[in-house]
């Protein structure tokens, strides 16, 4: 059947608007929404479990924009939602957010998070509105790659809106200005 969002249902999808979608490794149908957070369908039940924004609980979902969603080994969750990078530890329900404000490691600096990637050695690859971002999951740390005009060897553009990590350890960008890039990380 169709999903959709019914204001009077708790237990349907969160917003129509639909960003990014993907099926971890159980089988569950998790759906990233550009307004109602995050939606966790599972397909044998039919049950919709929203994870929303909560200004009161540091530990709900960074923002509600959801635009990518990549599952680690673990089965845990990384989600690119506006500004933050959060990680969300499925078997809890539990998040951790990570953005510019954040104090517990190196600043992010994404204007905006746009699409997301998991590379072999387990980083995790933003393309943002700012370059691209990857992010070490053991070191809390981030690493910044931006724009810079007339380095060729550097990204063609400030906005990344593809990004895929490939078997032999390179990551592929596609950006605004409809060029591809290959970032090699050894170099």
């Amino acid at each position: 059947g169709l999903l959709q969002h019914d204001p009077k249902d708790r237990n349907s999808l969160s917003d129509n608007n639909v960003a990014a979608v993907i099926e971890d490794k159980s089988g569950t149908t998790w759906i990233g929404t550009f307004g109602g957070g995050l939606n966790k369908w599972d397909k044998k039940t039919g049950i919709i479990t929203q994870f929303l924004h909560d200004p009161k609980n540091p530990h709900s979902l960074g923002k509600d924009y959801v635009d990518a969603i990549v599952e680690d080994d673990s089965g845990d969750l990384w989600i690119g939602n506006g500004e933050y990078l959060s990680h969300l530890k499925t078997a809890t329900g539990i998040f951790e957010n990570f953005n510019s404000n954040s104090r517990n490691l190196t600043d992010l600096d994404a204007k905006n998070i746009y699409v997301l990637c998991r590379d072999r050695d387990g980083l995790i690859w933003m393309g943002t509105g700012n370059g691209i971002k990857s992010f070490d999951p053991v070191t809390k740390k981030f690493h910044h790659y931006f724009y810079e005009p007339g380095n060729p060897y550097g990204i063609s553009d400030y906005t990344v809106t593809a990004i895929l990590a490939d078997s032999t350890g390179n990551i592929w960008v596609g950006t605004n200005s409809a060029a591809f890039n290959i970032f090699d990380k050894r170099t």
